[in-house]
């Protein structure tokens, strides 16, 4: 499973009508797909925990792909490197 592969699958599964939600609350949605955390948190159960993935998808810059690498990476391989990469 790549990065690019979830990044197709996440943009099959948005919607506008959850953008405009999402939006409500302050979030920038100019690089989101809309989809529900019930989703992703389903996406992260089925991928499990993946260091290398998590990595892949916070590059992406998605809202999407970075709350599902928050989901599927191992916290003990987190560095304060990139932790310091959350911005």
């Amino acid at each position: 499973m790549s990065a690019q592969s979830i990044l197709k699958q996440l943009k099959s599964m948005g919607s506008k009508e959850k953008r405009d939600s999402m939006s409500k609350y302050a979030i920038n949605v100019n690089n989101a797909f809309g989809i529900s955390l019930v989703k992703l948190r389903q996406i992260a159960k089925q991928i499990g925990t993946n260091h290398k993935l998590a990595l892949a998808l916070w590059t992406t810059g998605n809202t999407e792909a970075r709350m599902l690498a928050c989901f599927i990476d191992d916290p003990s391989a987190v560095t304060p490197a990139q932790m310091r990469l959350a911005n």
